[in-house]
C-alpha cells in the first residue's frame, strides 16, 4: 500500500490521511502526506495531543474532524490545527436539484436559437423535427383562429412563416411548458416573468426615445425580444430548481449581452430582470435604487398577467 501511495505522491497527488491514529508503521505515510485528519471527539485529548506531536513536520497540515462547539474549535487552533470539519462550522444539509427534461430542453434550445438576430427558418425547422408532438401542436396553433390566420398551413416552414419568428418564441414556450403543468410544475411564474421583462424593456425604450437632452448620451437600447428570452430562461431555472450554470450547459452559444445578463453581469438587460424580480418580491426600495420606476414595472407586470392567461387558454385548447 505504501508503495502505491508513494507512486501517487510522485505523480503530484496530495495525500490526506483520514481518521489518523499514530503508530510506527505510519511513519512512511507521514513523510509524504500533505494533510492529516484527526478525530478530536472520538478519543481522549491526551491521545489527540500525542498524535499531533508525531505529526509536527514541515508542510504537513492538521485537520480537526468532528469539531462540535466553539470551545473545541479554539482548543484545536491553539495546538496547531489549521483545517476544521464539524457541526460547529455548519450542519449537514440534504441538497436537491431539478433537472431539465427532454421537452424543457428542446424549448430552451429553441429559445436560445431564436435569441440570435441571424436565425434562419431552416434552423428552427431542424430543431423542431426532433419532436413530432411539438410540430403537431405548432400546426394546430398556426391554424387556430386566435392567430388571425385566414388559411391553413401544411409544413413546418409554412407555420413558422405565418406565425413569425418573434411570435413563435412565445408560442413554442407555451406549447412545450404547458405539458409540464399536468405533472404539477407551475410554469406561470416563468412565463409571466418573461413577458414582464419584455414589456418593461419596451416601456423603458419608449421613454428613452423621448428624451432630447443636448449633449447627453442616449441610454443603450434594450431589445424587448432578448429581454423576454432572459426572463424566461431565468424563470425556468427558478421553477425547475436548477442552477444557471446547469441551464447554460444545455444551451447553444448565446448572444454576448444575453449570456452576460443570465450570468448576473451588470448591464442594461440585467437591470430589467433585476427590476422585475425585485417587484415580484415586493422589494420596492431596492427597485427604486435601480433607477426604474415602480409604476413602470407594475404596468408591465399587469400586461404580462393578461397575456399569460389568454395565451395559455389558446394553447390548452389546441
Amino acid at each position: 500500500m505504501v508503495l502505491g501511495v508513494r507512486a501517487l505522491h510522485e505523480r503530484g497527488y496530495r495525500i490526506a490521511l483520514d481518521d489518523f491514529v499514530y503508530d510506527l508503521a505510519a511513519d512512511p505515510l507521514l513523510e509524504i502526506a500533505s494533510i492529516v485528519k484527526i478525530d478530536v471527539l472520538g478519543q481522549e485529548w491526551d491521545e489527540v495531543m500525542a498524535t499531533v506531536r508525531h505529526c509536527r513536520r514541515p508542510g504537513l497540515e492538521l485537520l480537526a474532524e468532528r469539531v462540535e462547539d466553539a470551545e473545541m474549535h479554539q482548543r484545536c487552533k491553539d495546538v496547531g490545527f489549521t483545517l476544521f470539519q464539524g457541526y460547529h462550522l455548519g450542519q449537514p444539509q440534504t441538497m436537491s436539484t431539478g433537472s431539465i427534461s427532454s421537452d424543457h430542453l428542446l424549448a430552451v434550445q429553441l429559445l436560445a436559437r431564436l435569441s440570435h438576430e441571424d436565425v434562419a427558418i431552416r434552423d428552427i425547422e431542424s430543431i423542431m423535427r426532433s419532436d413530432p408532438g411539438m410540430v403537431l401542436r405548432l400546426m394546430r396553433v398556426a391554424n387556430s383562429a386566435a392567430n388571425g390566420l385566414t388559411r391553413t398551413v401544411s409544413t413546418i416552414t409554412d407555420a413558422v412563416m405565418l406565425i413569425g419568428l418573434k411570435r413563435l418564441r412565445a408560442w413554442m414556450v407555451l406549447i412545450t411548458l404547458s405539458e409540464s403543468q399536468t405533472r404539477g410544475v407551475d410554469t406561470s411564474v416563468a412565463l409571466t416573468r418573461a413577458h414582464t421583462c419584455e414589456q418593461l424593456a419596451r416601456i423603458l425604450g419608449d421613454k428613452s426615445s423621448h428624451r432630447v437632452v443636448p449633449g447627453a448620451t442616449r441610454p443603450p437600447r434594450i431589445d424587448p425580444e432578448t429581454a423576454f428570452t432572459l426572463g424566461l430562461l431565468d424563470g425556468i431555472a427558478s421553477t425547475l430548481g436548477i442552477g444557471i450554470a446547469a441551464m447554460k450547459g444545455s444551451l447553444p452559444p448565446l448572444g454576448a449581452e444575453l449570456d452576460a445578463a443570465l450570468a448576473g453581469t451588470p448591464n442594461s438587460l440585467r437591470t430589467v430582470l433585476d427590476a422585475v424580480r425585485l417587484y415580484e418580491q415586493g422589494k420596492l426600495e431596492e427597485l427604486n435604487a435601480l433607477g426604474v420606476r415602480t409604476a413602470d414595472v407594475a404596468t408591465a407586470y399587469l400586461a404580462a398577467l393578461a397575456w399569460s392567461t389568454q395565451a395559455s387558454a389558446v394553447v390548452a385548447a389546441s
